[in-house]
């Protein structure tokens, strides 16, 4: 009887782990199609094995405004983010670039991404150039609100390469994962943005401050809308 017990309990967790394979043998052809997106980086990178929806119905794909309830917790709100979803534990959603030339050998990777935040969920970032891991898994909490990754990739120079950003399911439910941006950079032209010593290009760097402002633009503009329907609602009471 205590043996049955045992195993029953290494079975709950084993279901609870998430089993990181190697995805790039196992990746399927379910490629999810983006269209009229106006974001550069989704023309360069491909995106697979994601579900079509997520638990509580919202299609995963492109979206220019996120809905309110899909807000990631920030202190400013991003626009035109790719919403995907792990379709099981076994299988990430894979984001990957095939055939890039690394021209400088200290090329940086560098993407924006969250987890949803209410209710509060998180997922597990792994990186790979063809096929080695390059960081362990990562996990990417919804309490974090968006977070600036910067991964670096040596020894890659004047080398055709493919790049894998792995989501992996991390055992639990509301497994959301946001992605904002995914960016490349060599140190000849980075400038640090943030106090933690993350990097990006000097052009990027500006194109992150004319959003930061619209953006805080435009969460006054929501606010001030949700103001006044509140007083509407008010009104007819």
């Amino acid at each position: 009887m205590w043996l049955r017990r045992l195993s029953l309990l290494i079975g709950v967790f084993l279901l609870c782990v998430p089993v990181y394979a190697d995805s790039s043998l196992g990746r399927s052809s379910n490629r999810l199609l983006l269209t009229s997106t106006d974001e550069d980086w989704l023309r360069d990178w491909t995106i697979y094995d994601s579900a079509p929806r997520l638990s509580d119905g919202l299609r995963t794909g492109y979206y220019r405004r996120l809905p309110t309830s899909h807000q990631p917790l920030s202190t400013g709100l991003r626009k035109g983010v790719v919403i995907v979803t792990p379709e099981s534990r076994s299988r990430p959603v894979s984001i990957v670039r095939e055939n890039l030339l690394l021209e400088n050998p200290e090329t940086d990777l560098a993407l924006g991404v969250a987890a949803n935040r209410n209710p509060t969920g998180s997922w597990q970032l792994i990186v790979k150039v063809n096929g080695t891991r390059l960081t362990d898994p990562l996990t990417i909490s919804g309490r974090a609100g968006w977070q600036d990754i910067l991964v670096t990739l040596p020894g890659y120079g004047s080398q055709l390469v493919t790049i894998e950003i792995e989501a992996w399911a991390s055992g639990r439910d509301n497994e959301t994962v946001y992605i904002d941006y995914i960016a490349l950079s060599s140190p000849q032209t980075r400038v640090p943005i943030q106090p933690n010593g993350t990097y990006f290009d000097a052009a990027y760097q500006r194109f992150l401050e004319l959003h930061q402002i619209r953006e805080r633009e435009r969460m006054q503009r929501l606010l001030d809308q949700d103001y006044q329907d509140q007083q509407i609602r008010k009104s007819y009471r």
